[in-house]
C-alpha cells in the first residue's frame, strides 16, 4: 500500500449530504451499522482534495464511542465491513449520469493497534 495515499482521519468531521437515490438504495439493501461505518466514513473525506480513492484509517474506539458500539464487539464490526466489501456494485442515476461504485474497495483491520484501514 502506498504509505503517501494513506491520511491519519483527524477529529474534524466535514457535513455529509446524500442524493435521494443513494438514501434509497441504503435504507432497503444495507443495515443501520453498514450506514453509520459509511456515513462515518465519508464524514472524513475533505471535499477540497482532488484524490477522492485514498486509504484513510480510523481507530476502532473512536468509531464505536461515537456509534454507540461496543469496542469489545469487534468481530461485529470485521462483519459488518465485510458485508460491506463483498456488496456488488452499485448503479444509481445523478443528474443524468449513472454512477457506479463499491462502498468499500480495500479494507484492513489490524487487531493489534485497533486500526481500520479502508479505500
Amino acid at each position: 500500500m502506498d504509505t503517501s495515499k494513506t491520511k491519519k482521519l483527524n477529529k474534524q468531521c466535514y457535513k455529509v449530504t446524500k442524493s435521494n437515490e443513494i438514501i434509497q438504495y441504503t435504507r432497503n439493501t444495507m443495515t443501520y451499522q453498514q450506514q453509520m461505518i459509511i456515513a462515518y466514513i465519508i464524514s472524513h473525506i475533505n471535499p477540497t482534495e482532488d484524490d477522492l480513492f485514498k486509504c484513510f484509517e480510523f481507530d476502532v474506539k473512536d468509531f464505536c464511542n461515537i456509534c454507540g458500539t461496543s469496542i469489545h464487539n469487534s468481530t461485529y464490526i470485521r462483519k459488518t465491513l465485510k458485508e460491506l466489501y463483498d456488496q456488488p456494485s452499485i448503479e444509481i442515476k445523478i443528474n443524468g449520469c449513472y454512477v457506479m461504485f463499491r462502498w468499500i474497495e480495500y479494507c484492513k483491520i489490524d487487531m493489534n493497534t485497533g486500526v481500520i484501514t479502508v479505500r
